[in-house]
């Protein structure tokens, strides 16, 4: 198949997340153009982030092919739009939850995908001591995980500790203790290390790269990564313990107990973990050949297809009046009346388009025809 993907120039995560997902297209015998050809017909298109989509705008207007809207789980609050250009979001899982900023039930409405990324050569350093990098995949936390860590980490001088933070306070560490500016290259810094302490992407990173990964995040202490525990962690996006909150406290005896097992620790992780992304890339790739063939239908106009109210929405009545809200941000997108509400309830459970106009006097035929494809344009009701 055929497919533009359509992205800023980026360094850093989103450049490996972009790269990622390339990986998986290829790998299924997509062929992938990221600049749009003249008189090429694509079967997708792929859209990184809001200001590519509205730099793409006049052209996607024309375009007959489906528009998958990818953005990453950590950039939500900046990046989620809904837009009738828009055929389908797809989020991807980057590991960071940000739970200060939506509630967890953003992500029951859509689809998730976890990646593979591209991975360095391995490198050979020459410590003396083993070296542990330790970075927390939250800007919000990262000056009070480092203060709440830092007195253990001044006891434990057996190790060389490379702390990448924008904490700067040289005068409270030990020599053993070294901070690295948060700008510089993560998977650089996790190749040379022989343990990790860290959260989201971090921790995928480190497991790919076959260190022994200690989980520190959003929702407390999660411990030594095992294979016993690998699934846990992702549906945690590696943020920490199940139950765990925000800005808790981290139990000194825990991360030394974990480090010392790390030590001894000699189970491989990597082909579980590497399973698991294999999974989540085809369950990626048949969402967009579904995406693609429910497309080719809706474009032949196949009375077959059945249609059901977009989850994001909800419909209620207040005041006399019945509304149309948005979920996600809880504001209200605009009234209907009684006839129209009918019309979208009846859409609660799949139907097709015919199955809904029996439902209705067939005079008021062509007027509910015409109403119901308005809200297929307006991506309130979403083919199934």
């Amino acid at each position: 198949m055929k497919v533009l993907f359509l992205s800023h120039i980026y360094k850093g995560k989103h450049d490996i997340l972009i790269k990622g997902i390339s990986e998986v297209l290829n790998s299924h015998n997509y062929s992938i153009d990221y600049e749009p050809q003249e008189s090429v017909a694509y079967d997708c298109i792929f859209v990184f982030n809001r200001k590519i989509l509205q730099k793409y705008e006049t052209m996607l207007c024309k375009v007959q092919s489906p528009v998958i809207y990818l953005f990453c789980l950590s950039d939500v609050a900046e990046e989620y739009i809904v837009s009738n250009l828009i055929t389908q979001t797809i989020i991807i899982k980057d590991t960071v939850l940000n739970t200060f900023h939506f509630s967890d039930a953003l992500v029951l409405y859509q689809d998730m995908f976890f990646p593979s990324y591209i991975i360095p050569p391995k490198s050979i350093h020459h410590n003396e001591k083993p070296l542990i990098y330790i970075r927390i995949e939250n800007n919000f936390l990262d000056e009070l995980t480092f203060f709440k860590l830092l007195p253990l980490l001044n006891q434990i001088d057996n190790y060389m500790i490379h702390y990448q933070s924008n904490c700067v306070n040289g005068h409270l560490i030990n020599p053993h203790i070294k901070i690295i500016p948060r700008k510089q290259d993560i998977r650089e810094k996790i190749n040379k290390a022989d343990m990790v302490i860290g959260s989201g992407i971090i921790a995928v990173f480190a497991i790919q790269q076959g260190k022994k990964t200690v989980v520190v995040g959003e929702r407390g202490y999660g411990g030594l990564v095992t294979n016993e525990n690998l699934e846990y962690h992702i549906s945690n996006c590696f943020q920490g313990r199940n139950g765990g909150k925000l800005d808790e406290n981290i139990p000194h005896s825990l991360v030394v107990k974990d480090i010392e097992a790390a030590k001894n620790d000699t189970k491989e992780i990597l082909e579980q973990f590497s399973l698991i992304q294999t999974k989540s890339g085809n369950k990626f790739i048949q969402q967009i050949e579904k995406t693609i063939l429910t497309n080719n239908r809706i474009r032949i106009n196949d009375s077959t297809l059945k249609y059901l109210f977009n989850p994001d929405y909800d419909i209620f009545k207040r005041k006399r009046r019945i509304w149309l809200s948005k979920q996600i941000f809880n504001t209200l997108y605009k009234s209907v009346n009684e006839s129209e509400s009918a019309v979208i309830c009846a859409f609660k459970q799949p139907h097709s388009i015919p199955e809904v106009l029996n439902k209705f006097p067939s005079i008021y035929e062509k007027d509910i025809n015409e109403y119901i494809h308005k809200l297929i344009e307006e991506k309130i009701l979403i083919p199934l």
